[in-house]
């Protein structure tokens, strides 16, 4: 993202949320909280809205959802996903099968 807009000019401030939250409870709340930091101040923002980053990756919903009706079983390596997260394998998907939340 910070490539993308690197040479907008009204483009001032970005917040990132911290990698994961959809698998916390505490997704909703954080978010919550930075759209109201944001709106407190006194200045025009631009919020992304997207089910998934993959969509913001992509450009946007409508094209995320076509190539996940070309390729239904896709995986998204991103370089902040790996940084955070083991890739899916046969021994990790047995381990955390169980755990709620997993999926």
């Amino acid at each position: 993202m910070r490539h993308l807009i690197a040479d907008l000019p009204h483009v001032c401030d970005l917040i990132i949320l911290p990698q994961g939250l959809h698998n916390k409870p505490r997704l909703r709340r954080e978010l919550q909280a930075t759209v109201d930091g944001a709106e407190a101040r006194p200045k025009v923002e631009v919020i992304a809205r997207a089910h998934d980053c993959v969509a913001l990756f992509l450009g946007n919903k409508e094209r995320y959802a076509a190539y996940l009706r070309e390729h239904p079983i896709t995986f998204w390596y991103t370089p902040g996903w790996i940084k955070s997260y083991a890739p899916p394998d046969p021994d990790r998907t047995a381990v955390q099968a169980g755990r709620p939340g997993f999926c």
